[in-house]
């Protein structure tokens, strides 16, 4: 993040205001960062024009130059709304704290936009505390991220959904959870309820006293910005187990779907591998299913076949750690279309030594 916070002497008409100026850039260092983010501000050609400007302790106001319908003189009485796409951080390249998630990608509260949404113009304000959300700290806090949420001020990943899951009153505890959106679920749910997966993933905190709060007797509006955006760093470091969890079911979807490794050579002569299915490599053709079916059973009895077919081509199948019994489930499937279309006979097929029971189980 790049501030340029500018101060001088007032004159009599005048005010003492702080100007802060963001920009997202890429580099190898801080440092460069800080060089590249001065190089675009100076430059003549380059929309360095928002500025958030601010007094005292009063909330910033969004100043865009290139506004022409502005009020020039406005007073930062108010908190005008600040969109995700307008906040900006210097990204580094380096890799960010284990527990939690860099700024621009993770949960994150946008202090103008709850502002806005409560009627709050300053930061002590004592009447858009948290204690207008309810009577006990956990109803209070369950209840302002709800509201943030709702009045759009709390900028969450995409695809991602936050939940504050409240315990029994005497608990005095809450639960955080992170989980993909609903939306965002839908799009596997067939892939995973296939495979026995589970239709929703999250991932979440131990049940939490309202006591770990730094600032939780802080009635005021600033102490409820301190509550939420602690949330938001819990969050963010729940990140990286969901971030796991679904990395790891990606996995296990590839590797049902796709349980054997083929290496060839290319046209270069160089050794290739790609990941296939039975019906990917058979195409759904019986002559070819006929043709493949000796050396997919060796490579299911014994975890991998070479064999030179088909004239010219020569490739080796090797199953995928741990997926046998998905490549057997295949393979039993290819053989039943193949003989439910009765144009061939059953030996043309034959089980593995043992039978497929033993790969199934």
């Amino acid at each position: 993040m790049l501030a340029s916070d500018t101060t001088r002497p007032a004159r009599e008409s005048e005010h003492e205001y702080t100007a802060l100026w963001q920009i997202d850039v890429t580099a190898a260092s801080p440092r460069a960062a800080a060089q590249q983010a001065r190089e675009i501000q100076r430059d003549p050609r380059a929309n360095a024009l928002v500025f958030d400007i601010s007094a005292g302790d009063e909330l910033p106001v969004r100043v865009d130059l290139a506004d022409t319908d502005a009020e020039p003189d406005r007073q930062p009485t108010a908190a005008s709304h600040l969109s995700p796409s307008e906040v900006a951080v210097i990204t580094t390249g380096q890799k960010p704290n284990d527990l939690v998630a860099a700024p621009h990608s993770g949960f994150r509260l946008d202090r103008a936009a709850l502002a806005d949404s409560i009627g709050a113009e300053r930061e002590g304000d004592e009447d858009c505390g948290i204690q207008r959300f309810g009577d006990t700290p956990v109803e209070q806090i369950a209840c302002a991220l709800l509201h943030a949420e709702n009045g759009k001020a709390m900028q969450t990943p995409a695809g991602v959904d936050l939940y504050a899951l409240k315990l029994l009153p005497e608990a005095n505890a809450l639960i955080l959870a992170i989980r993909e959106s609903p939306q965002v679920s839908a799009l596997t749910l067939e892939r995973r309820k296939a495979v026995g997966l589970p239709a929703e993933r999250q991932v979440a905190s131990w049940p939490i006293d309202s006591g770990w709060l730094s600032d939780a007797g802080d009635r005021t509006f600033l102490g409820l910005c301190l509550t939420l955006e602690e949330v938001c760093a819990i969050a963010n470091g729940l990140m990286p187990a969901l971030r796991a969890l679904l990395d790891g079911e990606q996995m296990l979807l590839d590797r049902v779907e796709q349980p054997l490794n083929v290496l060839t050579y290319n046209l270069r002569g160089r050794q290739t591998s790609q990941r296939y299915s039975v019906q990917d490599l058979a195409e759904w053709d019986t002559e070819t299913t006929i043709t493949l079916w000796p050396l997919l059973i060796e490579a299911l009895e014994t975890g991998e076949s070479s064999e030179e077919w088909d004239g010219d081509r020569q490739r080796s199948f090797i199953v995928v750690d741990h997926a046998e019994r998905y490549l057997a489930r295949q393979l039993v499937q290819a053989r039943t279309a193949v003989l439910d279309a009765g144009t061939v006979r059953a030996d043309a097929l034959p089980d593995p030594h043992g039978g497929f029971e033993q790969h199934l189980a």
